[in-house]
C-alpha cells in the first residue's frame, strides 16, 4: 500500500511537465532586415541580451518589440504560445493530461518563438519566424522518404503495403518572396525494415516500389509549406506465389501531387508528400487510382540567395 501510495504521488507530482522541464526565462534570437535598427524588447518581458538573443521572461502578455524603420518608431507584437513541455503533458507516460491541472497557472507553460525575424515592407515592420526567402533564389533540394504507404494497381486488383527507405533530389526556383515552383525526381521502396540490411525471401513474396517526377507549386506561411501540382509516376508490382511462378506489372501514370512540411528553418524541414495516379497511361490510358504517401526529411542547399 506504501509503494501504491508513492507511485501515485509520483505520477502527479511528475505529470506537470511545463514546471519541472521549463525555467521562468526562455531565449529569443531576433534579427532583422537592413532598414531596421535600434530593435529592443520592452521592459516588462526583458531581461539580458547577448549577440542576437534576447533573454525574455515567459508571460501570457505577448511580446512587444521596439525597434526604428528609417528613424520612426515602430511597435511589434508577437503574440506567445504554449512550450513543447506544456504539450508533452499528453503523454501516457505523463499521466494522461493530468500535468495541465498542475500547469495551468504557472507562466512556464508559455512560449515565444525562438526565432523572430523583423522584415520591412515600404513603411511597415512584419515579424516572421524565419527571414523570408526572396524572388530570384535558387535552392537544391535533397530528401529522404523514409516511411512509404502504397496502394498499387496489380493484374487483379490493388496491393497495399507500408515499407521504409528512398531518395528525392529537385530543384526550387523563388518567383516571389516565399514563393517558388519545384521540379523532384524521386524513387522510393516498400523495404519491411527501417534500416539497410539483407532479406532473403524464402517462398512466397509481394512487393512494390516507384519512381516518380513531381512539379509543384508552394507557398510559405510562417513553420508552414504547402505545394500543390502534377506529378509521373512509374510503379511496379511483384510476386512470387507459393509455386515459385512470378507475376509483374508495371503502371505509367499521372494524377495531383500534393506537399505539406514543418520547417526549422530556411534548410530543414519534414513533411508529408502525396503522388496520385489518376490517370493510368498503359496498356491504354484509363481512370484508375492509386497513390504513394511517404514521410519526408529534407534539406534544402542554396545555390543562389537574392539579396
Amino acid at each position: 500500500m506504501r509503494l501504491f501510495s508513492i507511485l501515485i504521488v509520483c505520477v502527479f507530482v511528475l505529470s506537470s511537465c511545463a514546471t519541472l522541464l521549463n525555467s521562468n526565462e526562455q531565449d529569443v534570437r531576433i534579427t532583422s532586415h537592413p532598414r531596421i535598427s535600434n530593435v529592443k524588447v520592452d521592459t516588462s518581458n526583458f531581461l539580458m541580451s547577448y549577440e542576437d538573443y534576447q533573454i525574455i521572461k515567459r508571460s501570457k502578455k505577448p511580446l512587444i518589440i521596439h525597434c526604428q524603420l528609417d528613424s520612426i518608431h515602430k511597435t511589434i507584437s508577437v503574440p506567445r504560445g504554449f512550450s513543447k513541455a506544456w504539450y508533452w503533458n499528453l503523454n501516457p507516460y505523463a499521466g494522461y493530461g493530468i500535468g495541465f491541472i498542475f500547469d495551468r497557472k504557472t507562466p512556464r507553460k508559455y512560449a515565444y518563438p525562438s526565432h523572430i525575424y523583423l522584415d520591412a515592407v515600404d513603411t511597415t515592420v512584419f515579424w516572421h519566424r524565419f527571414k523570408p526567402i526572396k524572388r530570384g533564389s535558387v535552392f537544391i533540394d535533397f530528401s529522404i522518404p523514409y516511411v512509404n504507404v502504397f496502394r498499387t494497381i496489380t493484374n487483379t486488383n490493388y496491393y497495399s503495403t507500408m515499407g521504409f527507405m528512398g531518395l528525392q533530389g529537385g530543384i526550387e526556383v523563388y518567383y516571389k518572396k516565399n514563393k517558388f515552383i519545384s521540379l523532384h525526381a524521386g524513387s522510393v521502396l516498400d523495404f519491411p525494415i527501417p534500416v539497410p540490411a539483407p532479406i532473403h525471401y524464402s517462398t512466397v513474396f509481394q512487393g512494390t516500389g516507384a519512381n516518380y517526377l513531381s512539379l509543384r507549386n508552394h507557398f510559405i506561411k510562417n513553420t508552414i509549406e504547402f505545394g500543390y501540382g502534377f506529378c509521373y509516376t512509374k510503379s511496379d508490382w511483384t510476386m512470387r506465389d507459393d509455386s515459385l511462378r512470378y507475376y509483374k506489372r508495371i503502371n505509367c501514370a499521372v494524377g495531383p501531387s500534393l506537399s505539406v512540411f514543418w520547417r526549422r528553418g530556411n534548410t530543414y524541414r519534414i513533411g508529408f508528400i502525396y503522388n496520385s495516379t489518376l490517370v493510368l497511361l498503359n496498356p491504354k490510358p484509363e481512370v484508375k487510382y492509386a497513390h504513394l504517401i511517404s514521410f519526408v526529411f529534407g534539406w534544402k542547399i542554396p545555390v543562389w540567395q537574392a539579396k
